[in-house]
């Protein structure tokens, strides 16, 4: 009986051993099939470095260099409207326009970069019609522009509208100076 219970141990033995083999051996076999598909997946990757924010970043703040850090994102993740480290400098001390989230991308629309807003030539009367080569083109900063402010573009599409109020020389032109809808002739 000694010698079956003998047997029976050194068979239990040799197939808890093979097995503990066969496990870490297909632990290594995962491992290394995961590691190689992860580079598989990343090895067509073109890397770009970007800005993003180091911290929740709220509206209306101005952009400081401790704001952002630079980051290499995936360039199938990188707009034309991100922000590049070489970029920095147009964008520091202006104001965000919205939340910029800890982690998140820097875009160039969510900056207040100013623009082209349009001043009136002359004085222009309340009730007169809308004429484009009353006001001049002039470039401002963030901080001149309103929800209101007639942007670049905008402007064509105010001819035949009338203006609701009398328009100083030199004012900045407002969608709420003129009419809504310009008038049917």
């Amino acid at each position: 009986m000694s010698e079956e219970r003998s047997t029976f141990t050194t068979g239990l033995l040799a197939g808890v051993s093979a097995g503990v083999v066969l496990l870490v051996l297909c632990s290594l076999g995962i491992v290394f099939w995961a590691r190689r598909s992860t580079a598989d997946v990343k090895k067509g990757w073109v890397l770009v470095p970007v800005l993003v924010a180091t911290t929740d970043v709220l509206p209306r703040t101005r952009l400081a260099r401790e704001h952002v850090e630079v980051r290499a994102m995936p360039e199938q993740f990188v707009t034309p409207a991100s922000v590049k480290p070489e970029q920095l400098g147009e964008v520091l001390g202006r104001p965000l326009r919205f939340v910029l989230a800890k982690g998140e991308m820097l875009t160039f629309p969510r900056v207040e970069l100013g623009g082209v807003a349009y001043f009136a030539r002359k004085d222009l009367a309340a009730g007169a019609p809308f004429d484009v080569d009353d006001f001049e083109a002039r470039r401002v900063e963030a901080d001149a522009f309103t929800v209101w402010t007639v942007r670049e573009g905008q402007l064509e599409q105010l001819k035949g509208a009338a203006y609701e109020r009398g328009v100083r020389s030199g004012t900045q032109l407002t969608l709420s100076d003129v009419s809504a809808i310009p008038p049917k002739p």
